[in-house]
């Protein structure tokens, strides 16, 4: 078996196969592989260093396209020679190459996006055309490895579309009066400066980049100067002191500090906050649009089970499509346009599923399969046991006649 660039693979455990953990790492530099030497052999027989991230997400730019392209054609050739040299009968790989490409280039191809530039359009719609022919090819390629008693089947774990607007979180709560700052932030020649909206400020440093020294800068060092000059223009958070924060942005959702003096560990007081913030949530309207931001606010009780629940969110978030929720407190506005410098595209719930092999329906849509019924359904394609405990189902109606 081999596994190549999945999400939370690292750091890699041991299995029967070979594994290459690249996503979602310390950064490619940082990708470690088993057995550990597979990364050593790979940089020898394929010039793969994975010194280069691809995601670098301030670029915006025909040269970052170009080394958008060169990656997938770098992750083409992995596949196939893991795949070659280790004689693979089962092979799960990544392109992740998607998901940057949409957040970051969504406007320049989107007419109805309202930060379109229909100039650099002209100039990127050329190399777009190059992207997706290569995705195309990669995926031939690992085609030609199917013979007729073989499955295939592609996934994507979301779908995308456009990002219009952005909610600050930590500045709604700020207002209702859950977060405490630390005293440096407030007082001295520091609380001068953060009265800067840092993101607009942020946003005009880079419409003055007349010398191009962005995209001179390697993607660390700019993520660097970027949370410096946040860092430097925001109101610091004491989240021991806070109620409620919202945490990083990819998890979309707030936590309560059970320890707070108004709660101390009480449940009912727990309860009641928890209550009262959901209740400000569900009703909290875009002051642009008037339509409401949340389609839901859930707790995670209602939606996950096992014993790692309480690593969640207090209350989790579900944005209405075209929103999505930021962590930082930089700017003074709750909800704001999207600033051209950040991305235009986001996630959709609803993603893809294509199956092919013996005895499965050729050319036909199906009922909706769940992200959950991929990995029983493909056990049960590779004729291996289904654990029980495990959440989702085998996708019974992608089948002709059966199996």
């Amino acid at each position: 078996m081999g596994v190549a660039d999945l999400p939370l693979t690292y750091p890699p455990c041991p299995l029967d196969g070979v594994l290459v953990s690249n996503l979602m790492t310390a950064g490619r530099k940082h990708a470690v592989t088993y057995p550990e030497d597979l990364k050593e052999e790979l940089n020898q027989n394929l010039s793969i260093s994975f010194d280069s991230d691809i995601l670098d997400n301030l670029s915006q730019t025909a040269r970052y396209l170009k080394q958008l392209i060169g990656s997938v054609k770098e992750k083409q050739k992995m596949d196939a020679y893991l795949i070659d040299r280790y004689k693979l009968d089962c092979y799960i790989t990544v392109y992740s190459h998607t998901d940057t490409f949409q957040h970051y280039f969504w406007k320049y191809f989107d007419k109805s996006h309202p930060l379109y530039d229909a100039k650099k359009n002209r100039k990127l719609y050329p190399f777009f055309n190059k992207f997706f022919r290569q995705i195309d090819e990669a995926v031939q390629r690992l085609c030609q490895y199917l013979d007729d008693r073989s499955y295939v089947i592609f996934v994507s774990d979301h779908g995308f579309g456009p990002l219009n607007r952005v909610v600050n979180m930590n500045r709604f709560l700020s207002e209702l009066g859950y977060i405490s700052f630390k005293q440096e932030s407030r007082t001295g020649k520091k609380g001068l400066l953060q009265n800067i909206d840092a993101r607009k400020f942020l946003g005009f440093l880079s419409r003055m980049d007349v010398f191009k020294i962005k995209e001179r800068m390697n993607q660390k060092l700019r993520n660097k100067v970027k949370l410096r000059l946040e860092h430097t223009f925001s109101p610091q958070i004491d989240y021991g002191r806070s109620l409620a924060f919202f945490g990083h942005s990819m998890d979309q959702g707030i936590f309560i500090n059970k320890d707070h003096p108004r709660i101390k560990f009480d449940p009912e007081k727990f309860e009641k906050i928890r209550e009262q913030l959901r209740s400000s949530l569900e009703t909290l309207k875009d002051p642009y649009a008037g339509i409401r931001i949340f389609e839901a606010v859930h707790f995670p009780e209602d939606i996950y089970t096992g014993d790692k629940r309480q690593d969640a969110p207090d209350i989790l978030l579900s944005a209405a499509p075209g929103y999505f929720c930021h962590s930082g407190i930089s700017s003074h506005k709750i909800v704001e346009d999207q600033h051209s410098e950040f991305a235009s595209g986001d996630h959709r719930p609803k993603g893809i599923f294509i199956a092919k092999g013996r005895n499965l329906k050729k050319n036909k849509s199906v009922d909706e399969v769940h992200i959950m019924d991929i990995l029983p359904t493909a056990l049960y394609l590779c004729g291996l046991p289904v654990p029980k405990n495990l959440d989702g189902r085998i996708a019974s109606q992608i089948f002709a006649k059966g199996k």
